[in-house]
Parts: C-alpha cells; sequence; structure tokens
C-alpha cells in the first residue's frame, strides 16, 4: 500500500507582521504608516530605525573629512614653495646635511641653522627678493607657535632682503616670503601671495595636531632628491655640480611631489582625530534631536481633546524614529551635493524636525467639536 504524502505545512506571515512591514515601506512617504508602526512595531525594529536615521547623514561629512589632505593649503598655487623646496632639498645634499629621524621618531637636522636663522633661503635673481625660506627648530608647544608667528608676519621691502620699516619705507610695498618651518615633532607652512603680505594658504595646527607619526622615517632630504635626474635623464650621483639657479623642470617636480607627500602623511593623525571628533559630535547631535521629537510628539498630544493622548512615551518615541528614516535619506543627498556646506550638515536637522512638526500637526492634531 504506497504512503500517502504529507502536504507541506504553508508557512504563513501573521496580519501584524505583514502590516508592520508595509508601514515599513509606506512610511517612507507616508507619516499615518510612521504612526501606525509606533503603536504596532516591536521595539527592536524602532532601535534599528534610529540607528540607520542617526548614521545616514553622518556618511558625506565622513567621507569628505577623510579625503582631505595636508597638501590641500597648495591648492590654489605653489607661490614659490616648489621650485624653493627643490632649491633647499637640493643644497642641503650638496651641502652634506641631513633632516633624519632618531629612534623615538624625532625630526633632527645636522647643521647649526636654528629658529629664525633659516636653514635655507632662496633669493629671485629678477626681483632680489626672498621667495622661498626654509626653518627648522626644536622649540616645541608655545615656543614653536610664537615662532611660527613671527615668521609669518614677519615683513621685507620690496627689492630687497632687508626687514620693513613702517616709518622709513612708506614709499615700498612690503612682501613675505613662502616658507616651511620644520621641527623635532611637528611641521608648519605658509604660502603668500607675489609681493605681498596677504597668507594664501597655511598648513598649521597650534595644538601640535600635526606630526612625523606617520612619515617614512628616512632622511628627507635623500627622499627629497632620490630621483633628480642629470641633463641625460640619468640618475643625478654628483650634486656638487648641480646648479640651483638651473634646476631643471622634472627635478623640481620630483620634490615637491616628495614634500607634498610629506605635508599628507604629517596631517594624517590630525584627520583623522577631527574627522571621528565631528562625526560623534554630530551623532550625538543626531541621537539627541531623535530623541527631543520623540519628546515633542509626547507633549503635543497630552491635550485633553486630542484623541491620541493614550499613546505614551515609548510609543511617541518610536513614532519619531520611524519618521527620521526618510529626512536621513535626503540628507544623505543633501550632503553630498553640498559637502562640507552647512546646509549638507544641518540638512538631517531641518527635514527631520519638519517632518515631525508636520506629522504633529496633520496626523496628530486634536480634535474640536463644535458646542
Amino acid at each position: 500500500m504506497a504512503k500517502k504524502l504529507k502536504k507541506a505545512k504553508k508557512s504563513t506571515m501573521s496580519p501584524r507582521t505583514k502590516n508592520i512591514l508595509i508601514n515599513s515601506f509606506k512610511g517612507i512617504i507616508s507619516n499615518q504608516a510612521c504612526i501606525d508602526n509606533g503603536k504596532e512595531a516591536p521595539w527592536w525594529l524602532a532601535v534599528l530605525f534610529l540607528i540607520f536615521s542617526v548614521l545616514i547623514p553622518l556618511i558625506p561629512n565622513h567621507i569628505q573629512m577623510s579625503q582631505s589632505y595636508g597638501s590641500s593649503f597648495l591648492a590654489n598655487g605653489s607661490f614659490g614653495m616648489d621650485i624653493g623646496l627643490a632649491r633647499a632639498s637640493a643644497q642641503l645634499k650638496k651641502e652634506g646635511k641631513t633632516l633624519g629621524f632618531t629612534d623615538k621618531g624625532l625630526l633632527t637636522y645636522s647643521g647649526t641653522e636654528r629658529d629664525q636663522e633659516a636653514i635655507f633661503k632662496s633669493v629671485s635673481q629678477v626681483n632680489n627678493q626672498f621667495n622661498f625660506k626654509l626653518y627648522y627648530t626644536e622649540a616645541e608647544g608655545s615656543g614653536f607657535n610664537s615662532l611660527y608667528n613671527i615668521i609669518s608676519k614677519t615683513q621685507y621691502k620690496e627689492g630687497t632682503t632687508d626687514i620693513y620699516n613702517k616709518e622709513t619705507d612708506a614709499d615700498y610695498y612690503a612682501y613675505t616670503p613662502s616658507f616651511v618651518l620644520l621641527s623635532t615633532k611637528t611641521i608648519a607652512a605658509a604660502t603668500f601671495k607675489e609681493n605681498t603680505t596677504k597668507m594664501a594658504g597655511q598648513l598649521y595646527v597650534s595644538n601640535g595636531g600635526l606630526n612625523w607619526s606617520n612619515t617614512k622615517k628616512t632622511d628627507l632630504v635623500e627622499r627629497a632628491v632620490a630621483k633628480f635626474t642629470d641633463e641625460n635623464g640619468d640618475p643625478l650621483t654628483d650634486f656638487s655640480t648641480l646648479d640651483l639657479a638651473t634646476i631643471s623642470q622634472d627635478n623640481v617636480k620630483a620634490a615637491y611631489k616628495v614634500w607634498k607627500a610629506i605635508f599628507n602623511e604629517t596631517y594624517i593623525q590630525q584627520r583623522d582625530k577631527a574627522k571621528w571628533t565631528n562625526t560623534l559630535i554630530y551623532l550625538g547631535v543626531y541621537a539627541g534631536l531623535m530623541f527631543f521629537l520623540g519628546l515633542m510628539v509626547f507633549l503635543l498630544t497630552r491635550g485633553k481633546n486630542n484623541p491620541f493622548r493614550v499613546y505614551n512615551f515609548w510609543i511617541c518615541q518610536k513614532i519619531a524614529y520611524f519618521l527620521g528614516f526618510t529626512p536621513a535619506v535626503l540628507a544623505l543627498i543633501l550632503g553630498f551635493i553640498f559637502a562640507a556646506n552647512f546646509i549638507g550638515q544641518m540638512a538631517f536637522i531641518m527635514l527631520l524636525s519638519l517632518r515631525v512638526m508636520w506629522a504633529s500637526m496633520r496626523q496628530l492634531r486634536p480634535v474640536y467639536t463644535q458646542q
């Protein structure tokens, strides 16, 4: 006798679960669906919407800050920094001077120049002015900050390398050359527009956020001139014959590329610190906003004529969490459109506040009867 085949049991979704699932999708555009889910959905689904809602708007700013570089201060122009660094590297190599690192990662300079005595000065043959200076100091903290301020505010008289005097040189313009300031633990740099004292860009963090922790621990001079070539295009081995005044464009580009990489490396720790600090601050703000708007929904439904006063505090919180998903997605889009802009950073706050207030005035409003 053949055995009867057992009918497979059909797995059916409960009406409540089906309704919650439908409302989760409808809630993208429907406030009422979010309110219904606030009443029926389990707590863990509401918390999941909360997590997504506060994390999604953080993505654009987090990515934008991850793509910031120390060399970005040169984006508007090198202002003598490219040729100056190439010549400085070649001159230090010719003189046998080094910018190496100790076992503890501290930058050391083999020469005797320190502080305001530049280890390299580049003077233009056209107008006899400084167009670049390279400094080294062992000062740190406030001492380093003070030295940076002195160098960046030092003015020279046009057509000379003399300090500008406001009283005697009033008929001349003042200028400040671009410079790089190296120290045992940190670095700073600034570019100035030609023949002015107006700063064009700077790499500087007063709290010592720039450091050598992510920099390759090789001599900076050797690293900068490693790809120098002679007039035949062969690797340059004899720097004694190199004429700094006629240094080739290829060698300038090679040295400049290395120094920009050094600027980027020293900025990594500062960038990551700022990125995560900013992200955590906005995460706290967004989470606090979600809680606050849930509280507002609760308070706005407490009126005696409001039929929704039966919603307890937790239901009102869940309603706010479900309402937050669509503003989060819109804030994500606006964040990429207005990257590093006030609109992009504040989009989620504005959109979520508007949606919650709109839902409170339309779907959760009091009912008044004529007497």
